[in-house]
């Protein structure tokens, strides 16, 4: 009787030991299932959220503004001459740049607002609820900013300039494709007039 009292529990004992593995591995995989969804949405370089973000948080925002016809404001932010910094300087120069940017756009921009790194030298900043003088004073902010970052290299330092462009719109105005077309227009408009400026599209 004692010994299989004793078999019993060394066998209540491994199932409880299989069991907190099975459910420790499982913890494990959720981990790392969230983190690999939070990589997917995240530009490693800068830390902001990234172009597949930035679309699906548009979608939303699009269907509210439909709901609600509440005006929603999307600044294209790209970065002057970045082309030749990276020449002249170097990529590792560039990529401080890239980070400096990143930082300046997170503290001149509201929790709500979604600031994405779409690609290169190119930044994009959605801002809901927002009409287009209350956008243009952002954008102007985040202009001015980043003008007061120094771009640190051998040489000493230099001027650091973004071209902006700026579209709002409302209800059916506010999709995406449509408001990124009028903002990336502005945005060469801006280019075109000499560069560290924002115009509206």
């Amino acid at each position: 009787m004692e010994r299989l009292t004793l078999a019993i529990g060394i066998l209540v004992l491994l199932v409880l030991l299989v069991v907190g593995g099975l459910m420790l591995a499982l913890l494990r995989l959720n981990r790392q299932r969230s983190r690999l969804a939070q990589l997917s949405r995240v530009d490693t370089l800068t830390g902001l959220h990234n172009r597949r973000h930035l679309l699906e948080e548009a979608d939303k925002l699009y269907r509210l503004s439909l709901r609600d016809t509440r005006p929603l404001s999307l600044v294209l932010i790209d970065l002057d001459h970045f082309k030749r910094i990276n020449d002249s300087y170097g990529h590792p120069v560039g990529d401080r740049l890239l980070q400096a940017l990143s930082q300046a756009l997170r503290e001149e921009t509201r929790e709500v607002d979604v600031v994405a790194r779409l690609g290169g030298e190119e930044f994009c900043i959605l801002m809901p609820d927002t009409p287009a003088p209350g956008a243009m004073e952002a954008a102007e902010r985040v202009r001015a900013r980043v003008q007061a970052l120094p771009l640190e290299q051998p040489r000493g330092a230099e001027p650091v300039t973004v071209s902006l462009g700026l579209a709002t719109g409302a209800a059916h105005e506010a999709v995406f494709d449509r408001l990124y077309f009028r903002a990336d227009r502005a945005l060469y408009a801006a280019k075109a007039k000499g560069r560290n400026r924002t115009e509206i599209g």
